[in-house]
């Protein structure tokens, strides 16, 4: 099942009257996961991105501003998942190869989205998703 491929790690979001501060990564989190790219994505509201599968690259998203909805499809099984993801409720999400996803802006602002992966960005590895809002 997609739920047993996928991992959400809740992040603790410590508050103070400065604002907010999340621990996104650390030397534990990231020991043997071999991180080669790390990149941000910015998207206005009401558009989607990524919309695509990986055959080899495992990936990790955390938003950083804003509010989406995450839309991960297993190819194997076709089961899928739909899930908000928002800065207030920090979570980490772990996407391995062969899983379809996809994020849309649900928010009124810009949606900032943190992403990392275990290996370089290769187009022979990126497939074209058909995943529907």
């Amino acid at each position: 099942m997609i739920q047993e491929r996928i991992k959400i790690t809740p992040l603790k979001a410590h508050k103070d009257e400065r604002g907010r501060l999340s621990k996104i990564f650390d030397y534990a989190a990231l020991e043997g996961k071999n991180i080669q790219d790390i990149y941000l994505t910015c998207t206005i509201p009401g558009e989607n991105r990524a919309n695509h599968y990986h055959k080899k690259t495992t990936e990790w998203f955390c938003v950083l501003k804003g509010e989406c909805v995450l839309l991960l499809r297993d190819r194997k099984t076709k089961k899928q998942i739909r899930m908000k993801l928002d800065c207030s409720n920090p979570k980490l999400v772990k996407i391995p190869p062969f899983v379809e996803h996809a994020t849309k802006n649900i928010g009124k602002e810009e949606m900032i989205l943190l992403a990392y992966a275990n290996r370089p960005y290769e187009p022979s590895d990126t497939v074209k998703s058909s995943l529907k809002f």
